[in-house]
């Protein structure tokens, strides 16, 4: 598991408890901090995604937080955002100027 606390990154080895039920099916603890089948924690998730709000590059995010550059980017095309609108009028100038040769 990978936490973030006060901009320190830590790893850290989570054993959680398997409970078996009369019924014969086996579930896990519920914990708040890591969701189900991950491996990296939410704030460690929220950390990068408020660094990218930056102009900073994935491998500078990804050497920071001791991860690889596709985790960043794989982090990064979670978050969901709209482009910009274009406005009603588009205007485009164009100047075309040919000088005339003398002989």
């Amino acid at each position: 598991i990978l936490l973030l606390l006060e901009g320190l990154l830590f790893t850290q080895n989570f054993m959680g408890c398997r409970y078996r039920c009369s019924c014969g099916k086996r579930f896990a603890e519920n914990n708040s901090f890591l969701p189900r089948y991950h491996r990296m924690t939410n704030r460690l998730s929220a950390y990068i995604i408020d660094r990218l709000t930056d102009v900073t590059s994935f491998s500078g995010i990804a050497r920071e937080v001791n991860l690889s550059v596709s985790t960043v980017i794989r982090i990064f095309d979670l978050v969901s955002y709209s482009p910009k609108k274009l406005p009603v009028a588009l205007s485009i100038d164009e100047f075309n100027c040919q000088k005339q040769a003398t002989v």
